[in-house]
């Protein structure tokens, strides 16, 4: 089974909030486990997100695509 983490400022994390399955809906399978944001992570995220506009407005369109 896959487990999948939330990435803030280029750091992959676990979620403050826990865990969840994650199910097909066309089998019932748990096939991956995925941490659960909080408040507090998404506001970290946001902070990251401020402090790189900055750098990633100054690249071209073909640099930011690129990534």
């Amino acid at each position: 089974m896959r487990d999948y983490m939330i990435c803030v400022g280029g750091t992959w994390r676990e979620g403050r909030a826990g865990r969840m399955p994650a199910v097909s809906p066309a089998t019932g399978e748990e096939f991956a486990s995925v941490a659960v944001a909080s408040a507090a992570d998404v506001d970290d995220a946001v902070a990251a997100a401020g402090t790189a506009g900055p750098a990633w407005a100054a690249l071209s369109a073909f640099e930011r695509a690129a990534c």
